[in-house]
């Protein structure tokens, strides 16, 4: 046996003696969707991204990472799957944040007729180390705390307790 077929011998037998390490800091987080039925409405889609936005939103918040970069995912009825992603003006946690950069991603995507089988969203490039609400822009302040408040509402009394208005 060569320097590796021991080792190679006992992994294929599933004995590794290596300790498991279950958790690791993630890369993305996202959520994604596949319809019952094709999607062809804009207000369809726009609803359906503004709850996958608001899932990778409260994700993100409770690992507690800010993402710079925000990517959609679409598949449509032929089975061709596109993704498109933007760049953040700065790191974000908010689900408003969220949602708008995946709306203006979709809004650019060419659909023709086809209809849409799923869509995803998606936050990535995490920003490292805890990032301070700016203490210039009272509307950012003002952003984080409503944000707060409402994942607090929403684990407290249930997802569907506070919802947007529009």
């Amino acid at each position: 046996m060569g320097a590796w077929g021991e080792v190679i011998h006992e992994l294929a037998r599933g004995v590794d003696e290596r300790p498991v390490e279950p958790h690791r800091e993630s890369k993305s987080v996202s959520a994604e969707e596949t319809f019952a039925a094709d999607l062809h409405s804009p207000a369809e889609m726009r609803r359906a991204l503004a709850r996958l936005s608001k899932r990778v939103a409260e994700r993100m918040r409770r690992e507690g990472v800010k993402a710079r970069t925000i990517a959609i995912k679409v598949r449509f009825s032929d089975f061709r799957t596109i993704t498109r992603q933007t760049r953040a003006p700065r790191p974000t946690d908010q689900e408003t944040a969220v949602r708008a950069a995946a709306w203006r991603l979709l809004e650019a995507v060419e659909r023709g007729t086809l209809g849409v089988r799923l869509l995803g969203v998606r936050a990535s490039n995490f920003a490292q180390g805890p990032r301070q609400v700016s203490l210039f822009d009272p509307r950012a302040q003002k952003r984080a705390q409503l944000e707060k408040s409402l994942a607090y509402l929403r684990k407290r009394f249930g997802p569907g307790a506070v919802k947007w208005a529009r």
